[in-house]
């Protein structure tokens, strides 16, 4: 039996195909634990979405251009209201150190929005939350 001689051009194409495999390998694995995370983070921001629960327990027009807002959180995590609109009317951001309603708790918000038109002494509100949920609920005047 004869016995065969690699030479330098086979062993370092060897090699080079190691390094290619290796780093193919690395690259791989990189992208792959980031589309993970990436999928981690968005369930994880849809299940808190979906456990927003909010209703709006009063909603009354108390002068030109003021509005009580009485809000319920039965959900168990904290929610932020960061804006309400009054349809056909004007809207209030709510600032970030006044929108957090905690869980299983009443909140009373005082608004200043105007115009406030009213049709039949009721007016429509459109209560968007930090999650971008929406609630919809009727004001009287």
């Amino acid at each position: 039996m004869r016995k065969q001689a690699f030479g330098l051009s086979y062993v370092l194409a060897v090699l080079i195909v190691l390094a290619i495999s290796v780093a193919a390998a690395a690259i791989y694995a990189s992208i792959s634990q980031h589309g993970l995370q990436i999928m981690l983070n968005i369930g994880a921001e849809y299940v808190d979405k979906v456990s927003e629960k909010l209703s709006v327990i009063h909603a009354e027009k108390t002068g030109s251009s003021e509005i009580t807002l009485v809000v319920y959180n039965y959900g168990s995590i904290p929610i932020c209201i960061k804006q309400v609109l009054v349809v056909g009317g004007g809207d209030v951001n709510i600032p970030a150190s006044n929108c957090k309603v905690n869980p299983l708790t009443i909140k009373t918000f005082q608004l200043t929005v105007s115009p406030i038109p009213t049709v039949n002494n009721r007016f429509k509100l459109v209560i968007i939350t930090d999650r971008n949920n929406v609630i919809t609920a009727t004001g009287y005047a």
